[in-house]
């Protein structure tokens, strides 16, 4: 039984020890007498089962029993591996070195946070050991300047794993990343490109190799960056977004629940301007992409409002309208003929006087107050226009062939 002189003098020099390792550098281990090896040998199965069970207590992620053998074999590992090199510190450290690095990896694919578990093992079972080893080497007599040294030495060494399982986990996942980037970059290809219907199993293997959750319908965004704006990498957006910058004409696609990205992409790219496309099956993402960039081209144009982001949705009219030019020069041509024999100022005033006749079926009264001119000006202008066209206007089909045209033109004109 110990006096309490001898706790005293065993308490300072654990403290000693503590506070040596708490301002330790990171250079090499230090070295030990050798019979510190012969000390602590026979008690690396009882310090096993300390740490062990310390471990196991403290660290939430390795309580349960099916990890019982995996953090016993580590933390037998490392002690054997400890006592070995203090012993002799020529002992080769290959296959020290690879499985403490693996270790870092191990749920990498389970997306479980298991670095930071490894860490607070690492830290918590150190402590234990070293206080196991710290009241073996002071009941057997070890001067103190040596119980320093030796818990300089276990703290460093807890550097040691830590690092090596650290730069496992760090290249692993850089590798991982590659390889998840990799799958959604053929899963972007695959659905863009796509004439025909994809084979479901096709994208499902894609998407969870990608880690895309794959959603019911597509939306596509066609993006146009800032002149002097760099888009920015793909990994600012979360795994609802499969995005291609590379491209000359840049775009993502996303579920059309999380359109909630747009705020992330003008977020990401200031000044910016991009076109939403429809919804679309997956099989028909590329329709959404088109869609998507002849909108953007149309703000491009100057034809639909410069702004920051434009839904093709409230846009269907112009769209439509818009959908293939030469038919609607080739139509607004034909059925517009009659304004071709008048003055390009005289064509304006009489295109918007037979819009709003056909939009209010020839309310005077209402278009007097729309153009803001006389009821009896109106009047005399519908008389232009019935000598114009004459009994075309009184056709239902030509009417509205009539309207298309000059909507159509409107909006032209108004890009000019």
């Amino acid at each position: 039984m110990k006096t309490p002189a001898a706790t005293t003098r065993f308490s300072a020099a654990l403290d000693d020890a503590r506070t040596h390792s708490t301002h330790r550098g990171t250079g090499p281990v230090p070295s030990l007498p050798r019979d510190i090896a012969a000390l602590l040998r026979p008690a690396l199965t009882d310090i096993t089962a300390t740490v062990t069970s310390e471990v196991r207590r403290g660290v939430p992620a390795f309580a349960a029993e099916r990890h019982a053998a995996t953090v016993s074999d580590a933390a037998e590992r490392a002690i054997r591996h400890f006592v070995d090199r203090t012993e002799d510190p020529r002992t080769d450290t290959g296959a020290f070195t690879k499985y403490f690095h693996e270790l870092g990896v191990r749920d990498l694919h389970t997306e479980r946070p298991i670095i930071e578990p490894l860490q607070a093992a690492y830290r918590l079972g150190t402590r234990a050991a070293w206080r196991s080893v710290a009241r073996l080497a002071h009941d057997s007599g070890v001067a103190s300047s040596t119980l320093c040294q030796l818990g300089e030495a276990v703290f460093a060494y807890m550097d040691e794993l830590s690092a090596l399982s650290l730069a496992g986990h760090t290249q692993s996942h850089a590798r991982h990343a590659d390889s998840v980037e990799r799958y959604r970059k053929e899963l972007l290809v695959t659905l863009v490109n796509a004439a025909h219907p994809i084979p479901a199993m096709t994208i499902l293997r894609l998407a969870q190799a990608g880690r895309w959750q794959v959603p019911r319908r597509v939306v596509a965004v066609a993006v146009e960056p800032r002149p002097d704006a760099a888009m920015p990498p793909t990994h600012v957006f979360d795994n609802r977004v499969l995005a291609d910058f590379d491209t000359a004409s840049p775009f993502l696609l996303v579920g059309e629940d999380d359109l909630v990205v747009l705020n992330e992409l003008t977020a990401a790219v200031p000044g910016s301007r991009a076109a939403v496309g429809p919804p679309a099956a997956l099989s028909e993402t590329r329709e959404s992409l088109r869609w998507a960039r002849h909108t953007l081209r149309l703000v491009q144009c100057g034809i639909l409002p410069n702004v920051e982001v434009t839904w093709f949705d409230q846009q269907l009219s112009t769209l439509w309208m818009l959908d293939d030019p030469m038919v609607v020069a080739e139509l607004a041509g034909r059925v517009l003929a009659p304004l071709d024999a008048i003055s390009r100022r005289q064509r304006t005033k009489l295109s918007d006087t037979l819009l709003l006749a056909l939009e209010t079926r020839r309310d005077v009264a209402r278009m007097a107050q729309v153009l803001g001119i006389h009821p009896q000006t109106v009047r005399y202008r519908l008389r232009q226009l019935d000598g114009l066209f004459g009994r075309q206007l009184a056709e239902r089909e030509t009417r509205f062939a009539i309207e298309l045209a000059l909507r159509a033109e409107r909006t032209l004109w108004s890009a000019d």
